[in-house]
């Protein structure tokens, strides 16, 4: 379900909803799809994101951040901050190469790559190479993560990187 939010360059959509992919796929929250611009403010923090709050919910309340994040914006802090002091559970998918300052902050973190390479540990990295064969195995940090290879490569080519890795994967 579809929230509606002020039109504004910081937040592209906010949706109620089952996640579709990863450990919490099936999972019922809301997420949050970012821009990669910089907040607008503190007054708007407030009158879009506050009412969220207030949404009828499971128990088990979840934000799920996505899309493209400022690297420097100071409102991320802030919002994550203010999710977590309302019960939710609140975990960021991360595209790329880039950990922010607000990281560390959050209750789960999906590393979304697509190079052979996870720069930073997270509690999932989803890997979503080009189209090759074989798929080169990525270098990932020593911390016990949950993996997942995305859909759309050929069968052959799935199960040989599935068989011959030496870390256990899953199909996005």
């Amino acid at each position: 379900m579809k929230i509606d939010i002020p039109k504004n360059t910081w937040i592209s959509e906010i949706n109620l909803d089952f996640f579709k992919e990863g450990f919490w796929g099936s999972a019922f929250g809301l997420t949050v799809g970012f821009t990669g611009n910089a907040c607008p403010g503190l007054d708007f923090v407030a009158e879009v994101i506050e009412p969220l709050s207030k949404l009828s919910l499971p128990k088990r309340k979840i934000v799920r951040f996505k899309g493209f994040y400022h690297p420097t914006d100071p409102m991320m802090s802030t919002v994550v901050k203010a999710f977590r002091d309302w019960g939710f559970m609140v975990q960021a998918i991360i595209g790329g190469d880039a950990a922010y300052e607000w990281t560390d902050k959050l209750d789960w973190v999906v590393l979304k790559i697509e190079k052979p390479f996870a720069p930073f540990s997270a509690n999932e990295i989803w890997y979503c190479p080009p189209v090759q064969d074989p798929l080169p195995e990525p270098r990932l940090p020593p911390k016990e993560t949950l993996l997942y290879i995305a859909k759309g490569y050929s069968m052959a080519a799935t199960v040989k990187f599935i068989t011959s890795s030496d870390k256990n994967w899953n199909l996005l």
